[in-house]
């Protein structure tokens, strides 16, 4: 973000606690889509996943 901004001739401090809200948002959707998932192939396969 310092390279970029560097760059472009911006501060990007003011921007990271925007860019780290999303960022965790993005993961903690990743790891909720992973987990239901895991689930519904537990579901249709049984408990081994085969």
């Amino acid at each position: 973000m310092q390279t970029l901004g560097d760059c472009h001739g911006k501060d990007p401090q003011p921007a990271l606690p925007t860019i780290r809200r999303h960022t965790v948002a993005v993961l903690d959707r990743q790891r909720r889509w992973r987990r239901r998932a895991k689930d519904e192939a537990r579901l249709l396969y049984g408990e081994s996943g085969i």
